[in-house]
């Protein structure tokens, strides 16, 4: 989870005996959060996260020893390999997540489940085709999520069908199916989050959720380009 979390910012902030970890891009444009099992005893402000997660892979059972300096050993309880990783000033730490965030989106257009294997075919398309846009779509009541370049007309294209949909009655009220045609997407650059099965809602304001089906407690929330018409 974290490894994922340096690729939307590549610093974070984990406060002393916090339950949740967030991170946010410096645009402002995704945020992910999760509940966290550990207790940390002091506060980590970590501006190198990559290097802190390849750090720990370095070992086959890393332990994490605080020190109550700005420095936390990580001991490798099989070798007994040690590592010392010096933290950083809290000052320097850019893009924190806001204290408390709501994860209710408001104007709910849709939910659907996107399967692992799903994802995993989009993304390959996505650098096979070199298109930048993830693209999920309906058109007469048939949903579908796809990869394509929207601004060329003559861009590769590949997409799958999705079966469990849930409309949200509030939003189409009693717009009948064969007329619930929109089209929402957002840049392949910003779909940083892990390989995996997700429930996935979309918001009229603007905004896209992935909650994991593996970890229900990881979330993402990723801004939509304009234009969706």
């Amino acid at each position: 989870m974290l490894k994922s979390f340096s690729e939307i910012n590549r610093s974070i902030f984990i406060e002393k005996e916090q339950k949740t970890l967030a991170t946010m891009s410096l645009n402002k444009n995704i945020l992910a959060f999760s509940s966290c099992a550990e207790e940390f005893p002091q506060d980590l402000p970590i501006y190198d996260l990559g290097l802190f997660v390849k750090t720990c892979m370095m070992f086959d059972q890393p332990e994490i020893l605080f020190t109550g300096s700005n420095k936390v050993m990580i001991i490798d309880q099989t070798t007994r390999g040690k590592a010392t990783y010096v933290l950083s000033d809290p000052e320097i730490i850019s893009g924190r997540p806001p204290s408390q965030y709501d994860p209710n989106l408001p104007e709910k257009v849709i939910n659907f489940e996107l399967k692992g294997q799903h994802l995993k075919q989009l993304r390959d398309a996505a650098q096979n085709f070199s298109v930048t846009d993830f693209c999920v779509y309906s058109y007469e009541g048939n949903v579908s999520v796809c990869v394509r370049d929207k601004k060329t007309e003559s861009s590769h294209v590949f997409a799958v069908p999705i079966d469990k949909v849930m409309w949200e009655k509030e939003y189409w009220n009693d717009v009948p199916l064969h007329e619930r045609n929109f089209c929402y997407c957002l840049k392949m650059e910003n779909l940083k989050i892990l390989d995996g099965s997700y429930h996935v809602c979309i918001s009229d304001s603007g905004v896209i959720n992935f909650v994991s089906l593996v970890e229900s407690s990881l979330n993402y929330f990723i801004a939509l380009e304009p234009n969706n018409d």
